[in-house]
């Protein structure tokens, strides 16, 4: 309600922030933290409040993982907004925005880390992506594909792992790419593969 009603547009964003950054503060101290992060899961009814909150937190830079705990984990909803909505349907554009994202979901689940790390890669990696994104929603697909990339490999544990099928997905997107007609998504395609490719090469160096 406090998005529906006090802050019903967009034009609201700031007193919504600020909202939030009090929410912060209290989240110092662990009881306050706990009944924070409570009234956040217990949020079930309502997308748009949802997106509309972890928007503002990102845009922010907020600690989502202290105000929200594992809420992207175990509330189907909150999931649904980090897994999806913000990932795959309305990707933010600013830099520091997409960082706390991987940056979240990395410390809620590494499982969910490496889930969206192959969704994403899925979807970079078509030819039929190309066809139908803008060259910003390229772009800021491109990027989240790369800080997902670089999340999952910075531990270097993972370096011993199986991705042939992540490469098969990569080499898969770089032939599409080099095919495209659009010069700047070609070269986009082409830096984000071989980035890529030097974070799972260099970890492994390591």
């Amino acid at each position: 309600r406090v998005v529906l009603d006090f802050c019903p547009d967009i034009d609201q964003e700031t007193d919504l922030y600020r909202f939030l950054q009090i929410l912060q503060q209290l989240c110092a101290y662990p009881k306050a933290q706990n009944t924070i992060q409570q009234i956040f899961f217990s949020m079930n009814d309502n997308n748009t409040s949802i997106y509309r909150l972890a928007l503002c937190m990102l845009n922010g830079q907020l600690d989502l993982y202290k105000v929200l705990g594992s809420c992207a984990k175990d509330n189907e909803l909150w999931h649904f907004c980090f897994m999806h909505k913000l990932t795959m349907q309305r990707i933010p554009s600013n830099d520091a925005a997409l960082q706390a994202l991987v940056c979240y979901i990395s410390l809620v689940d590494c499982g969910m880390l490496k889930q969206l790390l192959e969704h994403v890669l899925a979807i970079w990696s078509k030819r039929l992506s190309l066809q139908k994104l803008s060259q910003n929603e390229h772009l800021n697909l491109s990027k989240l594909l790369i800080l997902t990339a670089k999340f999952y490999y910075q531990d270097k544990k993972k370096g011993n792992q199986d991705d042939q099928d992540l490469k098969r997905l990569l080499h898969e997107g770089l032939r599409h790419h080099l095919e495209w007609s659009d010069a700047l998504q070609r070269h986009i395609g082409m830096k984000t593969v071989e980035i890529i490719f030097n974070i799972m090469s260099g970890l492994r160096c390591c």
